[in-house]
């Protein structure tokens, strides 16, 4: 057997090729670099990491343990824990900007019975992290991966592609269409589960018993084509990963540049991983060493920012045009639409010195080295300005597992399809998914979910403000409404009040934040409506 040996940007090329793909706003971003005098040919680079770090180093919680935001969250991000107030630990884009340690965080959402959402506010397992909980730590740049349905084994097509949608039906108030995994971790590192995170689109699987990447590899070295399975060191009492960090910073020599990821389950309880006061320690110490107090050349993010960055390079061409004594440089590329980070750092390296740096078009960027020959670019876009021509997913997804519903005509396929048609917004295009899943006999569906929308005749004007709500929820419809009732994603009462008026004032400041549905009854007929609690 031979195997063929090629670049990881070429292996990870080839898994990606599925990828959905847009020219999107690309062709309108351009860098204009001015030069005391012409610069000759001036060299521009994709540096191997962002921000032209030597090194990555990324740290996963598996199973969803709460300590990731009470604890880990808070010390590394800063913030607050037992009453005393941690800085954050920090690294910077070489550029003069502080950017803090990352983690992240892989979760299953329900329990072996595949009936309680175990991420609960209310219901869930008090030990485990709540939705608002990974809303807020999302918003914060750090990371979700999903670790199958619940925490068994088994059922692997289902319990794959569900928690995929339920985790983005629940995570809605963090980003619009919730949370888009792209970071498998294999339940009991199961490999049966792989094949099915391939078929949803998951770039990488991490399980036990894979070498590929533990403890870690050159970034910029060839390897073994094979599934893209990838090994993590387990971090627990005698494992020390402030010297697994050395490791990783020792072997990026000679042009190689090392990515490493360790895992654990806990960090306040040693039995299962470190306890509180040595989590700090460790981190601290590679802070110290590493980080912006030390040599500044840890890349410490997630493994999806370190991912989205190597993936993102083959699809983007840079273009460099000199006239006088300028340079401007542009981009162009077909790029993949279910990114989260869309980012690329330049080396510029000139005979003569920089003068200024500008930008304009989609993107943001700093930049050093005005004054000398030499500069690092840091450029990165949202995605919104950079791929305005995205095909809206979660419409392509509820027509996907609407039409398996149709065919098969099974609980499962019903249960993926009104998460993603849950997702989508009122209007005629969501009622058309539901009726077409309220019309298949044989399905149990949430109570409030074949309810007539808003949008099914209710006569006169109807409005719902503020949406998201923090306290008050005011409605204001065109005839009376007799009963408001509020459920929450899985169909339960969290609130009840009868009216007979068409303004209605609704105090929502004892409900948990989260994703609910307003269930109104008036004029003989039951509408329904998709509100947000913020904190």
């Amino acid at each position: 057997m031979i195997k063929v040996c090629i670049s990881i940007l070429t292996v990870l090329l080839l898994v990606s090729g599925a990828f959905s793909q847009r020219n999107g706003s690309l062709d309108k971003t351009k860098i204009t670099v001015k030069f005391v005098s012409a610069p000759g040919t001036p060299v521009v680079t994709k540096a191997p990491l962002k921000y032209n770090k030597l090194f990555a180093f990324s740290c996963q919680l598996d199973d969803g343990l709460e300590d990731i935001y009470t604890h880990g969250f808070p010390f590394l991000n800063g913030g607050a824990v037992g009453g005393i107030t941690y800085p954050g630990l920090s690294y910077t884009d070489g550029c003069g900007h502080d950017i803090k340690f990352k983690m992240s965080s892989s979760i299953f959402s329900m329990d072996s019975s595949q009936t309680v959402d175990v991420h609960d506010p209310a219901t869930g397992w008090a030990f485990l992290i709540k939705w608002p909980q990974l809303n807020g730590i999302y918003q914060n740049g750090w990371g979700i991966s999903n670790h199958g349905l619940t925490n068994q084994s088994g059922d692997y097509e289902y319990s794959t592609a569900r928690n995929h949608s339920y985790v983005k039906r629940m995570t809605q108030p963090a980003t619009p269409e919730g949370v888009h995994m792209g970071i498998f971790v294999n339940p009991n590192g199961d490999p049966a589960f792989t094949p099915f995170a391939a078929q949803n689109g998951y770039r990488v699987c991490f399980r036990e018993g894979v070498y590929f990447g533990k403890p870690s590899f050159n970034v910029s070295s060839t390897w073994p084509q094979g599934p893209v399975d990838m090994g993590r060191t387990n971090f627990y009492t005698g494992i020390d990963i402030a010297k697994l960090v050395d490791n990783i910073a020792n072997a990026s020599v000679n042009d190689e540049h090392h990515w490493g990821v360790a895992f654990s389950h806990s960090i306040t309880n040693g039995t299962w991983g470190y306890d509180f006061d040595t989590f700090k320690l460790k981190m601290t110490t590679i802070a110290t060493k590493y980080g912006k107090a030390g040599g500044d050349n840890i890349w410490m993010t997630t493994e999806e920012e370190v991912l989205d960055y190597f993936l993102l390079s083959p699809y983007l061409t840079v273009h460099t045009l000199t006239t006088g004594n300028e340079m401007v440089i542009s981009f162009s590329g077909s790029l993949p639409t279910d990114f989260r980070f869309y980012a690329v750092s330049l080396l510029v390296d000139a005979a003569v010195n920089i003068q200024s740096i500008a930008m304009q078009g989609p993107g943001a960027i700093t930049f050093n080295g005005v004054g000398t020959n030499k500069s690092l670019i840091n450029l990165t876009w949202d995605k919104a300005a950079l791929l305005p021509d995205t095909i809206d997913p979660a419409v392509k997804d509820a027509e996907t597992w609407v039409s398996k519903t149709e065919k098969a005509r099974t609980q499962k396929n019903a249960n993926i399809a009104v998460d993603y048609v849950n997702i989508l917004p009122n209007g005629p295009t969501r009622d058309g998914f539901r009726s077409r899943l309220c019309a298949i006999s044989g399905i149990k569906y949430p109570p409030y979910f074949c309810a007539l929308s808003v949008e099914d005749g209710l006569p006169g004007s109807f409005d719902i403000f503020p949406n998201p709500a923090r306290e008050e929820l005011f409605i204001k419809a065109g005839i009376i409404i007799e009963k408001i009732t509020m459920l929450n994603v899985i169909g339960e009462t969290v609130l009840e009040q009868a009216v007979k008026s068409r303004d209605v004032q609704i105090n929502v400041s004892s409900v948990r934040p989260g994703i609910y549905f307003l269930k109104i009854d008036a004029g003989g007929k039951t509408f329904l409506r998709k509100v947000l609690v913020n904190p």
